[in-house]
């Protein structure tokens, strides 16, 4: 039977809401993300914007609200305890009006507590995350000022996948990960991600963990061909978080604290470049850095940059340490020019 004229015009209408709708949803959907997302530089600060002065006064906010909010935990602890303590003994006196004494005392203790519960418990993680955002955005933007950085942004809900990160082939028994504050961007014509990862291996005792790597990750592209990888480890007389997934690998070349694995036979300074072994041989392990492990593939190339507290960790209780942002810009300088390779 053949449609007739109302009949199509109807169904084509029907699908062009249809297409309307998703175009609709679509763009919702990515509104949503671009406000989630943290753009790196996109708004430049005034000339007398200070990066600590501003991290210092919302760690600062932060440790007041922690200590006031153990402080009052403490005391209404001690409160309570001796509430109860009180409230037994006025009901163990076996006289009606003690009794009912005591069991108001628990019965308006437990009350104010849990109108306390109700009123501040967002207060303490919401100021965290304000806190978190305010360091990130900072630290970040400071990081990525300078020439090449472009299009840098955060999604601050993306994590690492521990099966990809397995899959670089820097560490083998990795049986748990965590991560945050992941950057994505573009060296001059290069897309990278720049993020802050712990590795964790099984521990002594049983059901432990002890970390394997914790610092910062950079994966990005390459223009490399050949079979294979490459791990260069260039490391510090503590001998932290170093490369393990070594076992199908030979040292080609050693020298001091400058090691390169590869296959037997491989020739790296033909694959990898004379000037790319040069970069490498350049680079400097000075604190807060502990490490650098560099894993090359054909197509991509994924530096793991080992760092002490005063990077890993979001400071609270400690002051911000501006020179260790200022040593770690430098290294991001100095180890993102082998994502350039030979140019």
């Amino acid at each position: 039977m053949k449609k007739n004229k109302n009949q199509n015009e109807a169904e084509t209408n029907e699908k062009i809401e249809e297409i309307s709708e998703e175009k609709k949803t679509n763009e919702e959907q990515k509104a949503a993300n671009d406000s989630a997302f943290m753009y790196i530089n996109k708004e430049k600060h005034s000339d007398d914007f200070n990066m600590e002065e501003s991290i210092e006064a919302a760690r600062q906010e932060l440790f007041k609200t922690y200590k006031s909010a153990n402080k009052f935990n403490n005391i209404s602890m001690i409160v309570v305890a001796a509430v109860f303590i009180v409230s037994f003994i006025l009901i163990t006196q076996q006289q009606t009006a003690l009794t009912i004494v005591g069991y108001v005392l628990i019965g308006v203790t437990l009350v104010l507590m849990i109108v306390r519960y109700f009123t501040t418990r967002n207060l303490y993680p919401n100021k965290s995350k304000q806190y978190i955002k305010t360091f990130w955005q900072d630290t970040n933007n400071f990081i990525f000022d300078q020439p090449g950085f472009s299009d840098c942004y955060i999604d601050p809900a993306e994590v690492y996948r521990t099966i990809d990160i397995s899959a670089e082939r820097a560490y083998t028994g990795i049986i748990d990960s965590a991560s945050r504050n992941i950057v994505h961007g573009k060296y001059y014509d290069k897309g990278f991600t720049f993020g802050e990862l712990a590795l964790y291996k099984a521990g002594q005792k049983k059901k432990s963990r002890e970390v394997m790597f914790i610092g910062r990750h950079i994966d990005a592209t390459n223009d490399y061909h050949f079979e294979g990888r490459y791990i260069v480890t260039i490391k510090s007389d503590k001998n932290l978080d170093l490369a393990n997934d070594i076992g199908d690998l030979v040292v080609l070349h050693e020298l001091g604290n400058f090691i390169i694995y590869g296959k037997e036979g491989a020739q790296y300074e033909k694959d990898l470049g004379k000037h790319m072994v040069s970069i490498l041989k350049e680079l400097e392990i000075k604190d807060p850095l502990l490490t650098i492990n560099v894993v090359f593939w054909a197509g991509r190339t994924c530096i793991y940059l080992s760092y002490d507290d005063s990077i890993v960790a979001i400071p609270l209780e400690q002051k911000f340490s501006m020179d260790a942002y200022v040593s770690l810009k430098q290294d991001i300088k100095n180890v993102f020019k082998l994502i350039l390779g030979d140019k």
